[in-house]
């Protein structure tokens, strides 16, 4: 009823977010229908576990990216106001990031100065999924992302 499944890593905001995107790739709906609980609550945790005065979501930017991307997918839905606050303070946080990562990307924290392929692509995708939910996510912050996977 919280929202996490309760095993080992089912409480890491990026396991909740895997999950409902499981759910909306299925076409269940969070409006109607027997999962939309289910849903509901795996997004109201994932808010729950944002931090109201900088945005960034769990404790690694791993989490972050996977727990953006799913509220972007939840908007894209629901059109809920609350979630639109949410995913517009997780992507400024995804472009602060970057903004301070001397290579354009992303590592395990918003502080890292290093980057690498993986954490990157979390990021990008969130960043790609809120763009196409109608957020503003800036052409060049896409570029950096882009320029960076491709030197790797």
């Amino acid at each position: 009823n919280t929202g996490n499944w309760p095993d080992r890593n089912g409480s890491e905001p990026a396991v909740v977010g895997l999950c409902v995107m499981a759910f909306l790739a299925h076409g269940e709906d969070p409006n109607h229908g027997p999962y939309a609980g289910n849903i509901r609550r795996g997004i109201e945790y994932i808010m729950d576990q944002q931090n109201s005065g900088n945005g960034y979501i769990g404790s690694s930017m791993y989490n972050h990216g996977f727990a953006t991307l799913s509220l972007a997918e939840a908007y894209g839905v629901l059109r809920d106001d609350r979630v639109a606050q949410a995913l517009k303070k997780a992507v400024d946080l995804i472009l602060s990031a970057q903004e301070r990562n001397p290579r354009g990307a992303w590592r395990y924290t918003p502080e890292s100065p290093d980057a690498d392929t993986t954490v990157t692509g979390a990021q990008m995708v969130a960043l790609f999924a809120a763009r196409n939910a109608g957020l503003p996510v800036p052409d060049e912050a896409l570029k950096k992302g882009q320029a960076f996977l491709k030197r790797c």
